[in-house]
C-alpha cells in the first residue's frame, strides 16, 4: 500500500507538472504530498501569528500570480509593529522575486479597508527538504523595507507573485479566498515583528545636573531625556518645572509637539524659575530635552519636575511625577533627601 500510494503521487506530479507551466491553474488538485512530519516555523523569534507548515497536513497549493490572488486571515492580540511575513509555497520560475503584500482589515469575515501595501523585493526562499506534485516547497521570507503598525484585531494579507507562477500551500479548513471565493482551506503562512506592553510606559533618565548633584555653577543649563524602550514618545505630554527650593512650587506649562518644539515656563508663579525648553525629538525613541534659564540659576537647592502623564503615542503614561534636586554654588542641604520621588524607578 505504501508503494501504490507514492506511484500515485508521482503520478500526479507528472501531470500537474504538465499543467502548470501551459494553463496556470488556480490550484495544484486535492493530493496530499507523500513524505514525513515536519513543522518549519519562520527563523524570527517574535512571531505574532502563524500557522505553520506541516507536509503531513499539506493537501493543496492554490495560485496567487498572473491573473489569480489569494488572501487568508489573521489575528493580532495586541497591537503591534510588523516586521515580516512568512509563507510556504511552490515556484515554478526563478525566485526570490518581489513580491506584492497587501493587508486589509477585516469586515464581516472578508477584507475590508486596504491598511499597508508594499512591493517586496526582500525576500528569500528557503528549501524545505519536501516536495509535491513534482516541485519543490519553499519557505519564503518576505522582510518589507519599513515596520509598520497595526492596532489589535483580525486582518488579511494577500501575497501575490510578481514574475512566473507562485503557489501558496494550504491544509483543509480555514477562511482562504482566491480571487474573492472561499476555499476552505487555511494558508501556511505567519506574521512577525513586535507587540506593544501597555504597561511599559515613557520614562526620564541621563539628568545633567544629576540627582544629588552639588556645587553646580549658576549658569548650566539643564538636561534630561524622555525615553520610550517601544512606542514613540508623545512630545505634547513632556510637562517640565524648575523651582527654586528657598520659595514655595508654582505651576507647570505644557511644551508645544515640533521637531525643536520650544516651551516657556511661566515665570509669575514664587518659586519657578522661568527659562525655555527645547525638545530635540530627532529620535523620538530617545528624546533630548534641554532647559535653559532666563537667568542665572539662585544659588539654592534646585528641584525638577517631569510631571506625570509623560506619555507614549498610544497614551500609555507615567502615573507619578518624576523629581530629582540638585544645588548651585556652596548651598547647604543638610537633612535633605534627594531625589524625593523617583517615578519608575
Amino acid at each position: 500500500m505504501r508503494f501504490l500510494t507514492l506511484i500515485l503521487v508521482l503520478s500526479v506530479s507528472l501531470a500537474f507538472g504538465a499543467v502548470l507551466y501551459t494553463n496556470a491553474p488556480g490550484d495544484l488538485g486535492q493530493v496530499v504530498p507523500g513524505g514525513g512530519y515536519t513543522c518549519l516555523p519562520p527563523p524570527s523569534n517574535d512571531i505574532l501569528w502563524e500557522n505553520p507548515f506541516d507536509f503531513a497536513l499539506c493537501t493543496n497549493g492554490y495560485n496567487s500570480s498572473d491573473g489569480y490572488r489569494c488572501d487568508d486571515d489573521f489575528v493580532l492580540d495586541d497591537d503591534a509593529t510588523i516586521e515580516g511575513f512568512t509563507c510556504w509555497s511552490i515556484f515554478t520560475g526563478g525566485h526570490p522575486q518581489p513580491f506584492e503584500v497587501t493587508v486589509w482589515v477585516d469586515s464581516g469575515g472578508a477584507p475590508g479597508d486596504e491598511v499597508w501595501s508594499e512591493t517586496i523585493s526582500d525576500v528569500t526562499d528557503t528549501d524545505t527538504g519536501y516536495s509535491g506534485w513534482g516541485y519543490t516547497m519553499y519557505q519564503t521570507d518576505m522582510v518589507p523595507a519599513d515596520t509598520f503598525d497595526l492596532d489589535a484585531g483580525t486582518y488579511w494579507v494577500e501575497f501575490f507573485w510578481t514574475s512566473s507562477y507562485f503557489y501558496w500551500l494550504v491544509e483543509n479548513g480555514g477562511n482562504f479566498r482566491q480571487n474573492g471565493s472561499p476555499m476552505g482551506v487555511s494558508g501556511f503562512f505567519a506574521v512577525s515583528g513586535g507587540s506593544w506592553y501597555p504597561e511599559f510606559p515613557p520614562y526620564v533618565r541621563d539628568m545633567n545636573p544629576d540627582d544629588g548633584d552639588t556645587g553646580v555653577s549658576v549658569d548650566t543649563d539643564i538636561v534630561f531625556y524622555c525615553v520610550c524602550d517601544i512606542r514613540p514618545v508623545d512630545t505634547d505630554t513632556i510637562v517640565f518645572t524648575v523651582e527654586d527650593q528657598s520659595l514655595r512650587p508654582g505651576g507647570r506649562v505644557r511644551v508645544s509637539d515640533s521637531a525643536l518644539a520650544v516651551g516657556r515656563v511661566n515665570p509669575h508663579p514664587a518659586g519657578e524659575i522661568s527659562g525655555t525648553l527645547d525638545i530635540d525629538d530627532t529620535d523620538r525613541l530617545d528624546v533630548v530635552c534641554t532647559f535653559t534659564p532666563d537667568e542665572d540659576l539662585p544659588v539654592d537647592l534646585i528641584r525638577c519636575t517631569v510631571a506625570a502623564g509623560l506619555a507614549d503615542d498610544r497614551g500609555n503614561e507615567t502615573a507619578d511625577d518624576f523629581i530629582w534636586t540638585f544645588t548651585t554654588g556652596n548651598y547647604s542641604v543638610e537633612d535633605t533627601t534627594w531625589g524625593a520621588i523617583k517615578a519608575g524607578l
